[in-house]
């Protein structure tokens, strides 16, 4: 019997775990990273444009509203005028 509670609760956690990573501390992990690339051929004019990618928002699940698509935004705005 103990093996058995011990097992359901190994898979237990092998659930919770990912899920509570996925709804709890992954939404709340925003990066800004900047990369400077040199690109062959790349035309003198277009020196120093700067690009935001923004990728996987998740906008509408849980935690993921429109007010931290805004704040996602504006921080990506601020970032790309320095």
């Amino acid at each position: 019997m103990r093996v058995k509670l011990g097992l359901l609760a190994a898979a237990a956690l092998a659930v919770a775990a990912p899920l509570g990573w996925g709804f709890a501390v992954e939404p709340a992990s925003l990066r800004n990273e900047d990369y400077e690339l040199a690109i062959p051929g790349w035309p003198a004019g277009c020196d120093g444009m700067r690009i935001a990618v923004l990728a996987d928002l998740h906008v509408g699940s849980p935690f993921n509203g429109i007010d931290k698509l805004d704040r996602v935004i504006s921080l990506t705005n601020t970032r790309a005028r320095i």
